[in-house]
């Protein structure tokens, strides 16, 4: 290829990838295999991209809250190793079905136990292999500052940081070399001031959102399937508003998920998009009606689940000091 053929192709090829990716979204439970970025995956699904999840825990010692309820509520001791098994098979079978509302189909399940928050480094080289196996073109995990890095989503993010340079050489793994090209922290802003580890912007920031009204309906639908947490239903609605709706509100549109970039994006020229483009002259009425379009209007309740949720009653005396 001479050298004029060569930049020539290069122009065609940097704006944006010509041909499907690989996307593969590393999540520490199972509901974080979707819940943060499930918009932008449905996305890639659509646009005949191939989306695989890995899910590293199996999630049912935290993220069971059926189960933890039942341990509250029991008078006898209950046989926890039991409950943790049938739990993993449960949080399993949701996460394939929330999954599939999205066109998610290639699910990977390390199983490990989540009550060992620790990074090591038996997971590095386990994600390393999965990515030599898989060979994404974009990672997307947690990130690994999450809530100070004290916490298993940020022990993930930072295995796949590690197992990102694992992968490249020469090392104890099987499967051929391969760099993985992008990485994208999933909902970076989420944690912020939670504790005082993370107090201002610091380490996080929001450098891409991706518009996701027009699947929002899903995202919401998959959700719905984690009984477990409670998410079905009255949450799943709330939870979708406050944030994919901030996040929207934030970008002049309704629904919305935000990313964190790991490392600089190498373009042909300044990438905008015709969104952008348009509202530079678009009727200040039509930007605000699409940003005040409402969920309300599209996700009909699961069967059985009653609009207003369970009763509940503010009490003020309960924040008194």
């Amino acid at each position: 290829m001479d050298f004029a053929a060569r930049v020539d192709w290069e122009k065609e090829s940097r704006p944006m990838a010509s041909g499907p990716i690989r996307i593969l979204v590393v999540a520490a439970h199972p509901a974080d295999a979707f819940d943060q970025a499930g918009g932008t995956l449905a996305h890639h699904v659509a646009e005949g991209d191939q989306v695989s999840a890995l899910i590293v825990t199996g999630g049912a010692r935290s993220h069971d809250w059926q189960m933890v309820d039942r341990h509250l509520k029991a008078d006898e001791p209950v046989d926890l190793e039991k409950d943790s098994d049938e739990g993993h098979e449960k949080k399993t079978d949701e996460t394939r079905r929330a999954c599939a509302e999205l066109g998610i189909t290639d699910l990977h399940f390390f199983g490990l136990e989540d009550d060992e928050e620790m990074l090591t480094q038996e997971i590095v080289f386990r994600i390393a292999e999965k990515f030599r196996e898989l060979r994404p073109h974009i990672v997307i995990t947690h990130h690994p500052y999450e809530e100070g890095g004290f916490k298993m989503h940020a022990s993930v993010g930072r295995g796949v940081l590690y197992a990102r340079r694992a992968c490249t050489g020469s090392s104890r793994l099987s499967g051929k070399p391969w760099l993985v090209p992008v990485v994208y922290f999933m909902n970076p802003m989420a944690y912020v001031n939670h504790n005082s580890l993370n107090q201002g912007v610091g380490f996080f920031r929001s450098d891409v959102y991706v518009d996701i009204t027009d699947v929002v309906e899903k995202k919401v639908r998959a959700m719905d399937c984690i009984e477990s947490q409670y998410y079905a239903g009255l949450y799943a609605r709330k939870a979708t508003e406050i944030g994919d709706g901030a996040h929207g509100n934030m970008v002049m549109t309704s629904y919305a998920e935000q990313f964190q970039r790991y490392t600089a994006q190498i373009c042909y020229k300044l990438p905008m998009s015709d969104f952008e483009v348009r509202t530079a002259d678009e009727p200040r009425e039509q930007t605000m009606i699409r940003r005040g379009y409402m969920l309300d209007h599209m996700a009909s309740m699961p069967e059985g689940q009653r609009p207003n949720g369970l009763p509940y009653e503010f009490d003020r005396d309960l924040y008194d000091p």
